[in-house]
């Protein structure tokens, strides 16, 4: 083997390779920001589902036994991890036939490899963010529209109705816009038996979007807030933030990647933003190399070996994500009518 790559895979082991890649440029995600994150040793998840509802409780005479309520029942899922793999190599040409910018040396091992990897990770990367934008609609699906996990089948839930809305071409006086939407939060939240929710969120495509922020009964109250934004985050900045409407927070949405637009134009999918178990959740079980076995999982992993021949070094990133959202009775979608 090459010296030069003999001391390159002595420097970079396996966990170390790992940890390298988990302090590459993270991409910025607007679900991953809203999700939370767990580690776990095992390939499975165990769910548990508790189907109770808060009921008011009577006034009764002292000294007898009270009216009894109705238990809350509860059972386990489990969830599988699924296996996202972004296979690699490096050889000799990658460092032969590229020249740094501004210098005439030849990109060490370690760059080029560095560099690979972060093609690799963002691949994985926006793969996940794939699978929390499932999770919201209830139903996770992998990159070739197989079903990863029907949320409401494996937790035993009726997906609500989708629900139809036309903004008012003109004001009327009576705000039916934030009617609605105040509507659609208190349904929400009745759906999760009568519990206050912190924010609702809502990732909306290009055509509701700019159906939203241009009607005239929401226009006056978002153009305040991106002047105020404006002034804070600079021109254009504070076009990634959420708007609060009605009780919800809006965001557009409209990215299209590998040809697979992540929110139809005229749609909007909301779900109650939560940092608990009953929302958005995204866990990471271990790799399926010895090595790890027995470890808690991590986001990212990588391992690398020199192919047989000598001409290449070969290498995988991979991630083990399990994602799912805890109470997706609470999920909604609306749709232009």
């Amino acid at each position: 083997m090459p010296q030069r790559w003999n001391k390159f895979l002595t420097a970079f082991t396996g966990r170390g390779l790992s940890a390298s890649v988990s302090r590459l440029a993270f991409k910025p995600s607007l679900l991953r920001q809203m999700c939370t994150t767990h580690y776990t040793s095992e390939l499975n998840v165990p769910v548990r589902l508790i189907d109770g509802k808060l009921t008011l409780v009577p006034d009764g005479p002292r000294g007898v036994i009270g009216e009894p309520s109705v238990d809350s029942t509860e059972r386990v899922v489990y969830l599988t991890a699924c296996h996202l793999s972004q296979p690699g190599r490096i050889i000799a040409d990658d460092l032969r036939n590229r020249m740094r910018l501004g210098s005439d040396d030849i990109p060490t091992v370690a760059e080029a490899y560095l560099e690979k990897l972060g093609q690799k990770r963002a691949n994985i990367e926006v793969t996940l963010e794939y699978h929390l934008l499932g999770a919201i609609r209830g139903l996770v699906l992998d990159a070739k529209g197989s079903v990863l996990y029907d949320l409401y089948e494996q937790f035993g839930q009726e997906k609500a109705e989708d629900i139809t809305f036309s903004f008012p071409s003109s004001d009327t006086g009576k705000n039916t816009v934030l009617a609605k939407f105040q509507e659609v939060k208190k349904s929400i939240s009745n759906s999760v038996g009568g519990n206050a929710i912190p924010a609702v969120g809502a990732v909306v495509g290009d055509t509701f979007w700019n159906e939203l922020i241009t009607n005239p009964m929401v226009q006056t109250a978002y153009s305040a807030w991106s002047a105020v934004h404006e002034a804070t985050f600079g021109n254009n900045d504070f076009l990634g933030k959420p708007f609060p409407y009605g009780g919800i927070l809006w965001q557009n949405y409209g990215h299209v990647v590998g040809g697979k637009t992540f929110v139809e134009t005229e749609e909007a999918l909301l779900f109650p933003v939560v940092d608990d178990d009953s929302g958005l959740q995204q866990w990471f079980a271990p790799s399926d190399y010895i090595a790890d076995v027995g470890d808690m999982g991590a986001s990212f992993y990588v391992h690398q070996w020199p192919h047989q021949s000598g001409k290449s070094l070969e290498f995988e990133v991979q991630s083990n994500p399990i994602t799912f959202f805890g109470r997706p009775e609470a999920l909604r979608t609306m749709k232009l009518g």
